[in-house]
């Protein structure tokens, strides 16, 4: 930790600057709390998001008087610079991005604060870079909160940018339709083969491409497609027709670095989060996750030994009469440890919305890391109201094992 114990500021009357990176590159840095008390690093999500798309949230989390907060603006995003929010010509600056080069930064960023370990705090994104840099560099950890788990898999990829993940949703299939419509022009355009509504890589790099050329109709239709689907507040729904210039820098940097950071971490040089997590054994950690989190649920088209599986679970469970209750989902595993949810109502087999947490939580198991998890009745964001009290939840327990002296 920091030494010793500075003036409290509280989060309106923070502190910031631009921290050099080398090659014109500065990560914009904002610090609030107490100096020499706990230090918290706050991970953003996105990516391409930034610490003020969160409504200085984490004021709810952390005691200003207990925690010394440092929240970074990820690089190439935000107020840091040169940032793709500021012009898309800036991408051209981050094409090699990776998330081992993202979690490096904030070694930078702890060494120049003179933290010797900080808590880690983060959701979606924020649980992907927020775990691979605990997994890295475990050592500063003084304990990982995560929320909102994405793993940066293949399974995932496809949950959001495959059209049959959506099968049986009419309204997510027209956003997803509509979302689709520029990327199969583009094929078309080019003389290329059609694009195949569950050919999610491709689809995905046809987007990136036309992000790239500042394309601003892709990436306004990138961005409202992502946030339409964790908005909960149907009133900030944003239309994918009509470009908010307001809202328009925050489309160009999240659909540039999703693009090339989930392509990156998923096919290019493909992320092992879960391999890796024997490295957080001395490393407490809660994971938080929205059982109504639609980021993570879609309906699955399930063949072969899976879809058996599933109904000879079902057929069981009926035949020793367990009762059914006609608004409620119930969950099965079977011998493939693939999970599913059989809809009492239509029949349908769906995904568990925490079934990447559940992994997670599994494997956290299995290497002996000592943690906690919470799966809520809420959705994906740090405001919903089931999320926002685990998340209190957590931070009440790091606080209860750094009194006792069993945190980290």
């Amino acid at each position: 930790m920091a030494e010793g114990r500075g003036a409290t500021r509280s989060i309106k009357e923070a502190h910031e600057q631009l921290l050099p990176l080398g090659d014109g590159l500065s990560l914009w840095v904002r610090t609030w709390g107490t100096p020499g008390a706990t230090p918290v690093l706050f991970v953003h999500g996105g990516p391409g998001n930034c610490v003020a798309d969160y409504n200085d949230i984490n004021a709810e989390f952390f005691d200003q008087t207990q925690f010394w907060v440092v929240e970074v603006d990820q690089r190439g995003t935000g107020k840091s610079q040169p940032s793709v929010r500021d012009d898309y010509r800036n991408m051209q600056r981050y094409l090699a991005i990776s998330i081992e080069q993202m979690s490096a930064d904030f070694e930078i960023v702890r060494a120049a604060l003179s933290i010797e370990k900080w808590l880690v705090f983060g959701g979606s994104w924020g649980s992907t870079l927020g775990l691979d840099y605990a997994e890295r560099y475990p050592e500063r950890c003084l304990g990982l909160i995560v929320r909102g788990i994405f793993l940066n898999t293949s399974d995932e990829f496809d949950a959001v940018y495959a059209r049959s993940s959506f099968t049986g949703n009419e309204r997510r299939l027209k956003e997803f339709d509509t979302f689709f419509e520029l990327a199969s022009a583009e094929a078309a355009n080019r003389g290329e083969p059609p694009l195949g509504g569950d050919d999610s890589q491709r689809f995905i790099r046809l987007y990136e491409e036309m992000v790239l050329r500042g394309d601003r109709e892709a990436a306004w239709r990138f961005h409202v497609f992502e946030n339409n689907l964790v908005e909960e507040d149907p009133a900030e729904l944003l239309d994918p027709l009509v470009i908010s210039e307001v809202d328009f820098p925050t489309a160009l940097s999240v659909a540039f670095f999703e693009c090339r950071l989930f392509l990156r971490g998923t096919f290019e040089a493909p992320l092992d989060l879960l391999g890796r997590v024997a490295q957080l054994k001395d490393v407490r950690t809660w994971v938080v996750q929205g059982t109504g989190d639609e980021v993570r649920y879609h309906p699955l088209l399930i063949s072969g030994a899976r879809a058996m599986c599933a109904c000879v679970l079902v057929w069981l469970w009926i035949e020793m009469e367990v009762h059914v209750r006609v608004d409620a989902y119930r969950s099965l595993h079977c011998a493939t440890d693939f999970w599913v949810h059989f809809d009492s109502l239509s029949g349908n087999l769906q995904v568990c919305p925490e079934k990447f947490a559940q992994e997670l939580v599994a494997r956290l198991k299995i290497e002996g890391v000592v943690h906690t998890a919470h799966f809520v009745d809420a959705g994906h964001r740090a405001s919903s109201d089931g999320i926002t009290v685990a998340l209190k939840a957590c931070v009440n327990d790091f606080l209860s094992g750094i009194l006792t002296g069993h945190s980290g």
